[in-house]
């Protein structure tokens, strides 16, 4: 390689490493949601922690059946890890969990009782 050439792949490295930080900082893409019941989920929302609302169904009209899994990607440009998770059951039941740390796990179980990571 020349010199010349080896300095010009050194600055382009150095100028997509910042991009890759930013990249790892803005939390996980996608993520796993486990119905560990046996009852359908209706509507499901994840939304960062940061917002008021809970935004749209990630299920857009269609539904998780008992004992199924789906994954999504997120649909945010959030810099935080934190999600709040709501899930909404075909028996009318519902569960919520705030502030669940998508970094630390991507695998969110969900039963008409609880919302944990797994």
């Amino acid at each position: 390689m020349f010199p010349g050439s080896l300095t010009k792949a050194v600055l382009a490295i150095a100028a997509v490493l910042p991009l890759t930080a930013q990249a790892a900082l803005a939390g996980p893409n996608n993520f796993t949601i486990k119905n560990d019941s046996d009852v359908e989920i209706q509507y499901l929302y994840v939304s960062d922690s940061s917002r008021n609302d809970w935004g749209p169904d990630l299920l857009d009209q269609g539904t998780l059946t008992g004992r199924a899994q789906r994954t999504f990607a997120l649909r945010t440009n959030a810099s935080s890890c934190n999600y709040d998770v709501r899930a909404v059951f075909a028996n009318g039941r519902d569960v919520s969990e705030r502030n669940v740390d998508l970094c630390r796990s991507n695998t969110v179980s969900i039963t008409p009782g609880r919302v944990q990571l797994r």
